[in-house]
């Protein structure tokens, strides 16, 4: 609601902080009133600002020096006027679109390690909570998921009971007993602790207040700054007697639009945080967000593990799932509970080098089982199908770090991330060639990467193509930013019948016009899905209502349809291409 006067109005007028890296906008409530859109009241600017810090959208910086500090010089530190510099982080919004993404994921990850599914439900209630609210304390996000749980709970047995007839009688009965919710918070707060330790949740610092030192600088912080030095210290003396009383006002205002969120914890959550084997765990007031980084490195190794099961699957049985292993096991140590604590330089040497026996308990049950089964024991077993990945090479996705033969723990290996990811890419860039120019424009591509420079006649007798359409297409390709071309003339003047035309394919600039073509096409999705929900908002409406009938008629019953598997085919668009966008730029 705010866009127009936060965007479209702003002086012209930007300084620049830091080398000019950052731009700080000078917000004047002065200049006109708000029915013409100008900005008359900072509580709903601060307010937008701390819902942008708390999802970690925006970061608010202290200045760094004296210039970006106004006021007089006789009044003090209280009379400075501070101004905080805001950035805008693009890679974190970006992810937006992601979060169900992680929701499933942890419901999967947590299910199948602690073996029940019911503990991986919980882990994914905690992860949804979380990335609604953007950041919580440990006693909010117990206190929300066993509250929605038992709604849920207790829900489901009013609708068995009113399917009985006898749901007045039993109403007391569909409520969860004291011994239910004790069990219930104790199992959150295990699903909580599995998530903490596995690295998927990180604590970070809690929101300071933007107000410094002084009670009211941080409401000083879009005030007037046309005052002068006079007129600031002769307005210190009032702000004496009703500073306190206009900075409680508009605190009172803020939070006034913003979502109550200082309700008192719950006692019996607190009692079971501060139990003894609870209380080194959760710290008193920590503050927990979702780690990205940790739900990408666990994603890249289920991807990268289907990839090397199918290169090398039939050849050596489970080394998709021994890559995705000792991924998860790296994954584990950078981001994990215990392995983040762990800073030194030597581990951080070696965090990527593994032994046979550190994946164990990283690996499937099926697969360990087998390997153990076997003569020798699951190790040595292990060892042999880690030697066998590094006879491979096209990907190479295992290294010996140490050589196996007489070592104490069968060896030390470490994946070829670099290089799996060079070859997952190099597909998806021969695909997305293919699918927008035809085979013979992405077998040229190959050939230029193989090759190098190449004129139009050595690559069509390459590519077995007439060389009258391999120069049309190596023009569709050069006009769509693919390839690159070089013109050497035969002397010193211009003579385009004369001159050498050679074709070659830059890596860097071949994947930054893939990934744009990939962001483009999202946005594209994106946009469409936003202008079919504008079509069909009437059925949306009626969907809500639960008292309202669907459709009208038939015809009306058939759009209907056809408006919901339009939306389900634009969904699954934009899911297939959020995973190529991670392939290409979060992995």
């Amino acid at each position: 609601e705010e866009r127009e006067r936060l965007v479209d109005r702003l002086p012209a007028t930007v300084n620049h902080w830091d080398a000019g890296c950052v731009s700080r906008p000078r917000l004047n409530r002065a200049t006109g009133p708000e029915h013409a859109g100008y900005i008359t009241d900072a509580a709903p600017v601060r307010a937008a600002l701390l819902v942008l810090l708390q999802h970690s959208l925006v970061t608010a910086d202290l200045p760094g020096s004296a210039s970006n500090m106004s006021g007089s010089s006789s009044g003090g530190s209280k009379d400075r006027m501070i101004h905080y510099t805001y950035t805008f982080l693009p890679e974190r919004a970006r992810l937006l679109p992601r979060y169900p993404r992680y929701v499933e994921h942890a419901r999967k990850a947590l299910g199948t390690t602690a073996g029940k599914k019911v503990m991986g439900d919980y882990a994914a209630s905690i992860v949804e909570e979380v990335l609604i609210h953007g950041r919580m304390r440990t006693e909010e996000m117990v206190k929300c998921v066993v509250n929605i749980t038992r709604h849920r709970v207790e829900s489901a047995r009013e609708d068995d009971s009113d399917g009985d007839g006898d749901g007045d009688e039993n109403e007391s009965d569909n409520r969860m007993g004291e011994a239910e919710l004790a069990e219930l918070r104790e199992t959150v707060v295990e699903a909580l602790k599995s998530l903490i330790e596995a690295g998927y949740l990180e604590m970070i610092s809690p929101i300071d207040e933007l107000d410094g030192e002084g009670a009211d600088e941080g409401e000083r912080e879009f005030g007037n700054e046309d005052g002068t030095a006079a007129a600031a210290a002769q307005s210190s003396k009032k702000r004496k007697r009703s500073g306190s009383i206009a900075a409680n006002r508009k605190r009172a205002e803020i939070e006034a639009e913003t979502p109550p969120s200082a309700e008192p914890d719950d006692p019996n959550v607190v009692a079971l945080l501060r139990t003894k084997q609870n209380r080194a765990f959760f710290a008193a007031g920590a503050v927990w967000r979702v780690s990205t980084h940790m739900f990408h490195d666990s994603l890249r190794s289920f991807y990268l593990g289907r990839l090397i099961a199918e290169r090398y699957g039939d050849r050596i049985p489970s080394c998709g799932s021994v890559v995705s292993a000792a991924l998860k096991l790296v994954a584990r140590r950078d981001h994990g509970f215990d392995g983040a604590a762990r800073a030194d330089e030597r581990f951080l040497d070696e965090r990527a080098a593994f032994c046979p026996d550190d994946l164990m308990e990283y690996l499937p049950p099926p697969v360990r089982a087998s390997l153990d089964a076997k003569r020798g024991g699951g190790a040595l077993n292990l060892s042999d199908a880690l030697l066998s990945l590094t006879e491979l090479d096209w990907p190479q996705s295992v290294r010996e770090v140490e050589e196996a033969a007489g070592h104490p723990r069968h060896g030390k290996f470490e994946i070829s991330v670099s290089s799996i990811m060079g070859y997952m890419r190099r597909r998806v860039m021969h695909q997305m060639v293919q699918d927008s120019h035809g085979e013979v424009a992405a077998r040229i591509i190959s050939i230029l990467q193989t090759n190098g420079s190449l004129d139009a006649e050595t690559i069509a007798e390459a590519a077995m193509v007439p060389a009258k359409d391999v120069r049309e297409i190596l023009h569709r390709l050069y006009k769509t930013n693919f390839i690159s071309i070089l013109v050497l003339q035969q002397s010193k003047q211009y003579n385009p019948s004369n001159a050498y035309y050679l074709w070659n394919v830059d890596e860097g600039r071949l994947f930054q016009t893939v990934t744009d073509n990939v962001c483009n096409a999202f946005l594209n999705l994106r946009l469409r899905r936003q202008h079919e929900m504008e079509l069909g908002k009437d059925w949306v409406e009626r969907a809500k209502d639960a008292l309202a009938d669907e459709n009208d008629h038939e015809l009306d019953r058939e759009n209907y349809n056809k408006f919901c598997q339009g939306l389900e085919r634009l969904d699954n668009a934009m899911l297939q291409l959020d995973e190529t966008l991670m392939v290409l730029r979060d992995f």
